[in-house]
């Protein structure tokens, strides 16, 4: 059984750099709407206290402001992982 994935698209208005669990501020290019964007293990990572928001745009790389996000976080109880497109 596969995963649905089909993240609504955002942009870094900030740079996404440093370890992974950083945050920084991103839009939805549809709505325009705020989103905060993570750098994040694309394996399984235990996670309790300040983690991403299942759903969320990511990356697992470093990446520069105005550059598309490619993947979305995904949660599995306190396991979280950033999926990219094609993963």
């Amino acid at each position: 059984m596969g995963i649905d994935f089909d993240p609504a698209p955002a942009v870094l208005t900030a740079g996404l750099s440093s370890g992974s669990g950083t945050s920084v501020s991103a839009v939805y290019i549809a709505s325009g709407e705020a989103a905060k964007a993570s750098k994040f293990s694309t394996t399984w990572t235990s996670c309790t206290a300040n983690c991403p928001v299942a759903g969320s745009p990511c990356s697992s790389s470093e990446l520069p402001a105005g550059t598309q996000l490619p993947g979305e976080i995904q949660k599995q109880k306190n396991q979280f992982k950033c999926l990219s497109g094609g993963q």
